[in-house]
């Protein structure tokens, strides 16, 4: 969130959270991007690389 906010403002745009639907995001949504701002989750393993055309 913290490097999205720093191209916004680069760019000299208005920066703010909104839904898919480009609605207005609640205060329980706004909270949950600010407490996992930074945190990647776990991402799984690749499988199939190395050998057979990708697959």
């Amino acid at each position: 969130m913290r490097d999205l906010r720093a191209i916004a403002e680069a760019a000299g745009r208005p920066s703010r959270l909104r839904t898919t639907l480009y609605g207005p995001v609640g205060a329980e949504r706004t909270e949950a991007a600010r407490a996992g701002d930074g945190q990647l989750p776990e991402l799984l393993p690749v499988l199939g690389t190395g050998t057979g055309g990708g697959r």
